[in-house]
């Protein structure tokens, strides 16, 4: 879809350039992009739906936690796993946190502008019990301002270290990182009964209507008996 996107913006910037020019021209992308649909390429993937349940989610961490004292790597991955699914917050938004960010006084995070999807929708996510606990435990770095960092202070990227090997060798089969964000939208439908307002305004979506579409999907899971209250994962 982004590369559609994109495909779609310079297609318009190169007709507006050859309109101001009074130019005769064919856009070469709009070619590009019909001989591509006649191939039936630049098809959007479906969406993706999956979601840890919480079996899922002790089993993970329990393998990470086992292999934690022979391997560094995997240090604090368990705790950034855990505050994922308990905030929601995008990996970029996570990775950038900075202690400051941080008000462990009332108990939230604040996500900056700057971090947040589109440089927009800043925030404040409350912490779960299980959270606060751990920002309250994570030892800081001397010279790094952030909360989830290598050891030697520099900052995670997209995520950390040993989550793909991880999640493979506790046989939690076809998850990303992402896919920890959509649990935590899963979760307050499901286990507390959130309203798609609520989840809407703590995950940062630009509207209600896309918190409805990315998790229209539950609906359909509650009619064929799929999903449970429990959180259980059609992967299941």
């Amino acid at each position: 879809s982004t590369i559609r996107r994109d495909l779609h913006c310079l297609s318009s910037a190169i007709t507006f350039f050859c309109d101001l020019n009074d130019l005769d021209l064919n856009n070469p992308v709009q070619r590009y992009l019909r001989r591509r649909a006649q191939q039936n390429a630049l098809k959007e993937a479906d969406a993706r739906k999956r979601y840890l349940s919480a079996k899922e989610e002790e089993t993970l961490l329990a393998s990470i936690r086992d292999r934690l004292p022979r391997n560094k790597k995997l240090l604090h991955l368990a705790e950034a796993v855990e505050f994922a699914i308990d905030t929601g917050l995008r990996s970029e938004e996570q990775f950038s946190l900075t202690w400051r960010d941080i008000d462990q006084r009332r108990g939230v995070v604040r996500v900056r502008a700057e971090s947040a999807k589109g440089g927009k929708n800043a925030r404040t996510v409350p912490l779960l019990e299980r959270s606060a606990q751990i920002v309250a435990h994570l030892p800081r770095h001397i010279s790094s301002p952030y909360v989830f960092h290598k050891p030697d202070g520099d900052r995670y990227m997209t995520r950390l270290d040993g989550f793909k090997t991880a999640a493979e060798r506790a046989g939690v089969e076809d998850v990303i990182w992402h896919d920890l964000r959509r649990t935590t939208g899963c979760r307050r439908l499901q286990d507390m009964g959130w309203s798609m307002e609520k989840v809407c305004m703590l995950l940062g979506h630009s509207s209600v209507v896309v918190t409805e579409k990315h998790y229209a999907f539950l609906e359909e899971e509650h009619i064929r008996g799929v999903g449970t209250k429990t959180g259980t994962s059609p992967a299941e």
